[in-house]
């Protein structure tokens, strides 16, 4: 887990870096909604196989390259 004390001291990598659980306080069902809101923002599908899910992407890098990848896809 990451401590900052100021939003100046956040960089690129470290933001990556930061635990959607830990640092970010999401747990299953707000990460649950937010791909909900991406997939019918995106029209993409990315709640397939959601334990799986939850299990593999932990950090911010992560769950972006994720996204990045599932929207690249369909267009």
């Amino acid at each position: 887990m990451m401590s900052y004390k100021h939003v100046s001291d956040y960089t690129e990598e470290t933001i990556k870096d930061l635990s959607l659980f830990e640092d970010l306080k999401y747990d299953s069902v707000s990460l649950v909604d937010l791909l909900i809101s991406l997939e019918e923002k995106y029209d993409v599908e990315l709640t397939e196989d959601m334990s799986d899910l939850i299990d593999n992407l932990d950090s911010i890098g992560q769950f972006m390259d994720y996204i990045l990848e599932k929207i690249r896809d369909v267009q």
